[in-house]
């Protein structure tokens, strides 16, 4: 039984085309979408529409589900 497997080397083009592709998605995601948190829900909304828009482009299924709205606060109960 192999301990190791054999690593799979990838041509300099390849790795040339794939850092590209990756530096494309983060300036994407960082850059023209920009921060996602809680106050910003279009921002959480347009990153994950790239995504999926991605995983389509090459051909795979997407499941999305709805995700649960920010809780809004809520004044504390006044005593009885």
């Amino acid at each position: 039984m192999a301990l190791f497997r054999k690593t799979r080397r990838f041509s300099p083009e390849f790795l040339r085309q794939l850092e590209a592709r990756l530096r494309g998605h983060v300036e994407v995601l960082a850059g023209l979408i920009g921060p996602r948190h809680l106050d910003k829900p279009s921002s959480i909304e347009a990153a994950a529409a790239y995504i999926e828009r991605q995983f389509i482009d090459i051909g795979d299924s997407v499941l999305t589900r709805a995700s649960p709205k920010p809780h809004s606060a809520s004044p504390a109960p006044s005593p009885a």
